[in-house]
């Protein structure tokens, strides 16, 4: 009985996984796309003119709490596939 048991739970996750063309495990996953204008990072910092507003750029520490509070809350996380834009809260440097 519970080989027959396994035989169909087996069956029935492979028909899932085939109607949803995806691994089951994936449910609980999104994959989404963070656009910032430019983050504010050494590298980036070097690469503009002396004279750049960094006020306007984007903390990477912002897009981790932001991916963070998604980690925490997933109610709160984009549907997969979205494509998230940031930008730098005014007065932030």
């Amino acid at each position: 009985a519970t080989t027959g048991l396994a035989v169909g739970n087996k069956a029935r996750r492979k028909r899932n996984v085939r109607q949803r063309g995806r691994p089951l495990y994936l449910d609980d996953m999104t994959a989404c796309a963070i656009l910032p204008t430019v983050l504010d990072t050494e590298a980036n910092r070097e690469a503009f003119p002396p004279d750049t507003d960094y006020s306007e750029w984007v903390q990477p520490s912002d897009v981790a709490r932001e991916v963070g509070m998604w980690i925490e809350r997933p109610h709160l996380r984009p549907h997969s596939g979205s494509l998230i834009k940031a930008s730098a809260k005014k007065g932030r440097a």
